[in-house]
């Protein structure tokens, strides 16, 4: 449920028509920095003291990475440091050129920027012979050669009487052989049927031999009839 002020939470003077929290903008302002310095002291009480690295002045830091006191303090230690690095800067050999020049930053390795775009090129280039070298690696595949067997002459009276022999000690073991029954023929022949459009084709050599089934003969020449 929404609680309807009355008063300023500020002032506590009585709010105008428009107003809900705070009877003017000063007010707010007011509110929002009094709330702001208090996280600020709560943070600057979880940081215990520390010692200012420039005027060694002891102070409460507002977070654990401050290290000076104040802007001033932070400025020269930022100076500081830049004249430390450019002491460590040194007269350095081109890679390209083999030219000797003074380095602008530790990072600098060429002496110009032409020398900088085709030392860039050689890395790429080098980079993209490894990608390409373990790409091929990966993906070849060892050639095996596969040595086929000896072809064997078979004697195929010699298989068949061996067969024949098996059979026999089969069946004089007391064991017996069933036949299982033939299948079903198919009701429509693959080959040699008449049409049913009027027309009479004829038949293929199967039908003129006898190996369709004259039944299957009959009953289509009843439904030619019928049409």
């Amino acid at each position: 449920m929404r609680i309807v002020r009355e008063t300023c939470l500020m002032c506590e003077t009585k709010l105008p028509e428009n107003r809900t929290v705070y009877c003017s903008e000063e007010c707010h302002i007011k509110r929002t920095r009094e709330i702001a310095h208090t996280k600020i002291h709560l943070r600057r009480k979880r940081q215990g003291p520390k010692s200012c690295q420039v005027c060694f002045k002891v102070f409460t830091p507002m977070k654990s990475t401050q290290i000076n006191c104040s802007k001033e303090c932070g400025e020269i230690s930022t100076r500081n440091w830049h004249k430390s690095r450019s002491k460590a800067l040194k007269d350095v050999e081109c890679h390209i050129c083999s030219r000797v020049f003074k380095q602008k930053n530790l990072f600098h390795k060429n002496c110009s920027p032409k020398c900088r775009e085709i030392d860039f090129r050689e890395k790429n280039r080098e980079r993209e012979t490894l990608r390409r070298k373990a790409k091929k690696e990966k993906v070849e595949v060892k050639k095996v050669k596969f040595i086929t067997g000896v072809r064997v002459k078979v004697n195929k009276a010699v298989l068949r009487s061996e067969v024949i022999d098996a059979t026999e000690r089969f069946l004089s073991a007391g064991n017996k052989i069933v036949r299982l029954p033939d299948s079903p023929s198919a009701k429509v022949p693959s080959v040699g049927i008449r049409g049913v459009f009027g027309d009479e084709r004829e038949f293929y050599t199967e039908a003129s031999e006898g190996n369709l089934d004259p039944d299957l003969l009959e009953m289509e020449d009843n439904e030619l009839a019928a049409l």
